[in-house]
């Protein structure tokens, strides 16, 4: 729809006339908010959201609007008066106030919708940690910890107040060979002496064979 200058000129002052006042933006504000918790417009807005065409569209109309310096401009203008920004802060603090939006929020970060989505894995102090929020050792973030997964995979599940250690102290190597589970208070003790021992002299065994075949090949 093509409107005329002096047409938008007055749509703008009576839109701004009608949110100058208090009453009219508050009942307006109510009406968002129970729209937004109805779960069949939430669900019939997510489905618009989601179709391609529609998406398409938007984001054409954007670029041609973003494309006008003096729509550019105007908004810049607009971002910058203090009873906007006041305006925006009030409402945000209203969203915020509220546990369930702040729930929703929370739940939109987790996962592949996040912004610091980087593919299910993350690290933490050197170790590496693994997208699976259905295990039962997943965090409030749904991650858990490469290692245990890799020596649970091999095994079984970790008995309760035991740990799973790195042989070779380096934290992000995640071979099956390279992890052994041992109890929380044994940590660091005789347990893992032994197995780094029992290690130790598999690679031994390893290097000597290899050694070997590689004295037999120069013959």
């Amino acid at each position: 729809m093509n409107l005329s200058p002096e047409a938008r000129q007055k749509i703008s002052e009576a839109v701004k006339k009608q949110w100058a006042d208090p009453v009219f933006g508050q009942k307006c504000r109510e009406a968002i908010q129970q729209r937004s918790v109805d779960p069949v417009y939430r669900q019939k807005m997510s489905k618009a959201a989601k179709d391609p065409l529609r998406r398409q569209k938007i984001s054409k109309a954007m670029k041609q609007r973003w494309a006008d310096a003096s729509f550019r401009q105007k908004h810049h203008e607009a971002m910058e008066r203090p009873e906007f920004r006041q305006r925006i802060s009030v409402i945000s603090k209203e969203r915020w106030a509220d546990p369930e939006y702040r729930q929703r929020m929370s739940a939109m970060q987790r996962g592949p919708r996040g912004s610091n989505w980087r593919g299910g894995l993350s690290h933490c102090n050197g170790y590496v940690l693994i997208w699976r929020p259905s295990h039962p050792r997943a965090d409030k973030k749904g991650y858990v910890w490469q290692h245990i997964l890799a020596w649970e995979e091999a095994h079984s599940s970790l008995p309760a107040g035991w740990l799973v250690h790195h042989l070779n102290g380096i934290k992000d190597d995640n071979r099956v060979e390279n992890l052994v589970a041992v109890p929380k208070k044994c940590h660091h003790s005789a347990l893992v002496k032994q197995a780094m021992q029992k290690r130790i002299r598999k690679l031994e065994a390893d290097n000597l064979a290899l050694r070997t075949q590689k004295r037999l090949g120069d013959l």
